[in-house]
């Protein structure tokens, strides 16, 4: 009897029906997980490459500053050794 039940249900193809709808709805959710691991990893790397921006042009503004100081300290010596 069970059997004969198995057998018109796989013959009937509603088992590979309902197989097919799981393996569908897996491979669908894996590919929205795919998806959001890869806009992550994005927004990461986009962050990183703002940050060593950030720290080139802060490295680049204090070069500038330190020539600028170091300018002025040239001027103040020229004028301290001028009046003396």
């Amino acid at each position: 009897m069970e059997h004969q039940l198995i057998t018109s249900v796989i013959k009937d193809g509603s088992v590979l029906m309902v197989l097919g709808f799981f393996v569908w709805y897996f491979m669908k959710q894996l590919a929205i997980r795919d998806q959001k691991i890869d806009e992550l990893q994005a927004a990461f790397i986009k962050q990183e490459v703002q940050m060593v921006a950030t720290i080139a042009a802060n490295t680049a503004a204090f070069d500038r500053l330190t020539a600028c100081l170091k300018e002025i300290e040239e001027v103040i010596v020229k004028t301290t050794e001028w009046k003396s």
